[in-house]
């Protein structure tokens, strides 16, 4: 995975840690020059209210100008890195950035400023997980978007019974390698498992004994380490290949809830990123997210990089636009 376009949304008129968004900033100029990308700082305004007449438009203009100037100066703040662009887009920001990011390629759309106080992403920055058609990075509050130590959320079981699982995980990988590129970094590799009728293994009912529950839990948990070791096998076959940065992997196969045990392992390693698919078994184009990646996202605590499966279709983009 290579990222030749990165658009950085920030809005300019509520910068709440002013050096925290030059540091993701910074951070994300490091990436552009990582893979000799174009870098677009981007803010959104909505329309004045047409009902009020000229007095709005003058404040639209004024507050056109202001934030024109907001993102001219932060540009050229990277021009020793990067060269930045700018643009300033018009209506809802989510709909307004994912039609920008379908119709002008945009690799990936970074959030700088996109989650509450605790951590959790904003309806802004949730809206772009569900619906924009390029990966999207909510950076959030800790790590000043550094990207040194990543965990990468695989689950096998997100569509049964199809390549699906394996193709998604191969493209989380691939993104933990292309955000780390440029920079030591350390990738986690991490999946959830749960023993199939868990809630069963003690009633009488089932007729097995000690011995025979504990070979079929054991199974269970061998089948999920096979399947993540051979994952961990690949990701270091593409890193064979590589030398121009150091990247540690190591994987960890956790038992219970994804949506409990993968947010307390990202705060237990202090990740800068959690790198999760978010689209869910319906495959209904671009309505839902699973509901695993929902509750990860209103849990973790930590930055978010969210990736749709091959073949997403936003609900955002008309067909043919």
């Amino acid at each position: 995975m290579r990222f030749n376009h990165v658009l950085a949304y920030l809005d300019t008129r509520r910068v709440a840690n002013p050096a925290r968004t030059r540091a993701c900033l910074a951070s994300l100029a490091d990436l552009a020059v990582a893979h000799e990308a174009r870098l677009t700082l981007c803010d959104v305004l909505e329309p004045p209210p047409a009902a009020a007449g000229g007095t709005s438009e003058r404040v639209a203009a004024l507050r056109r100008r202001y934030v024109l100037a907001a993102l001219e100066h932060l540009a050229t703040e990277l021009r020793g890195k990067v060269v930045a662009e700018h643009v300033l887009l018009e209506g809802n920001p989510f709909i307004a950035i994912s039609r920008h990011a379908a119709h002008h390629g945009i690799d990936l759309v970074a959030t700088l400023d996109g989650t509450d106080g605790e951590g959790r992403p904003d309806a802004t920055a949730r809206h772009l997980v569900r619906k924009c058609p390029a990966p999207v990075w909510v950076m959030g509050p800790r790590g000043h978007g550094a990207r040194q130590r990543l965990l990468v959320a695989v689950d096998r079981d997100i569509f049964p019974a199809t390549a699906t699982p394996r193709d998604m995980a191969g493209r989380l990988v691939d993104a933990a390698v292309a955000l780390a590129r440029g920079q030591p970094a350390s990738v986690h590799l991490a999946h959830a498992w749960q023993v199939y009728g868990a809630e069963l293994m003690e009633d009488p009912g089932l007729g097995l004994d000690a011995a025979s529950l504990e070979a079929y839990v054991d199974g269970q948990r061998y089948s999920h380490h096979l399947w993540l070791e051979e994952l961990h096998d690949a990701l270091r076959a593409r890193l064979a290949i590589r030398s121009d940065f150091s990247l540690e992997t190591t994987t960890h196969l956790v038992e219970g809830e994804a949506a409990e045990v993968l947010p307390a392992l990202a705060r237990r390693l202090s990740v800068d990123a959690l790198l999760l698919g978010t689209l869910g078994a319906s495959r209904a184009p671009g309505v839902l997210i699973g509901n695993t990646a929902e509750e990860i996202l209103g849990r973790a605590g930590v930055p978010i990089l969210a990736l749709k499966p091959p073949g997403f279709e936003s609900p955002l983009i008309s067909p043919g636009a």
